[in-house]
């Protein structure tokens, strides 16, 4: 499927002007992993107002493989010993 079929698709689902990174394939996990596209969104919108780099955010998934526990770092603040 190319990226403009899955972007229709996805606004048909979403709603147009709604998607974020969603169409990233270079997220920094797999976007597979999500069975919900709007939990998946919602993720993509907490990562991106993080305000850590898109190569931090690529080696914290890679490093760890346990995304809720690293999502769970970046939301309580605790990425701030990675910015260093």
């Amino acid at each position: 499927m190319d990226s403009d079929e899955l972007q229709s698709i996805y606004n048909d689902i979403v709603g147009k002007n709604q998607e974020h990174i969603i169409l990233d394939y270079d997220a920094p996990f797999d976007i597979s992993e999500y069975k919900n596209i709007f939990m998946l969104n919602e993720t993509l919108e907490n990562i991106s107002d993080c305000g850590l780099e898109d190569d931090m955010l690529t080696a914290l998934f890679k490093v760890n493989s346990d995304r809720d526990e690293v999502m769970e770092a970046i939301e309580n603040g605790s990425n701030r010993k990675w910015k260093q």
